[in-house]
This record gives C-alpha cells, structure tokens and sequence, in this order.
C-alpha cells in the first residue's frame, strides 16, 4: 500500500469504529448510515477498476462484542474485527488480505 493515494485510487483496507459489534461481523453505528453509504461507494468505485473491495476490519473494546445487535438489510459486514483479545475473521478471504 502506498503511503499517499492518489485521487481516485482505491483503498486497500479501511479502519470501521462502532459502538457494538457482534460474533457474526455486524456492526451497530449510531443509526444513521452514513459509513453503510460510503461504503458500498468504495466498493463500486473498487470495482469500477477492477479491484477488491477495501478490507473491512472494526476496531473494539471486548466489553463491545456482543452475541448479537441489530441490523438492517443495508448494513455492511466487517471483514475482521480486532479487539484485545485477538482477531475475528468473517470472510475467508480476509485471513489471505
């Protein structure tokens, strides 16, 4: 990955906060979907040039995993979410990325 992107060049992983996460990937935002929209926007745009999308991985505190939270039929999955206490991935490609 270069250390500057140039204009219009995809991203190769992208760093998602949330306030929850749970065991299957899903991630609970503040309701507004905002990082959904400008996700699947990074996703066309990868596409657009022939690339992979970016590789999602949440970032979290493990008091933040949860069995379950809810989700909507636009919310986007991460890929990998990282905590203290190790690493999830939820996508087998993730683990080759």
């Amino acid at each position: 990955m270069r250390a500057v992107l140039q204009e219009g060049e995809p991203l190769d992983v992208l760093l998602l906060p949330g306030l929850g996460f749970d065991t299957s990937g899903n991630r609970l935002g503040r309701g507004g979907g905002y990082y959904d929209k400008a996700l699947e926007r990074l996703a066309q745009r990868a596409q657009g040039l022939g690339r992979e999308p970016p590789l999602l991985v949440g970032l979290a505190y493990s008091c933040q995993v949860v069995p379950e939270v809810p989700v909507d039929e636009h919310d986007k999955k991460v890929d990998v979410l990282v905590t203290a206490n190790g690493v999830l991935t939820f996508k087998s490609e993730a683990s080759g990325r």
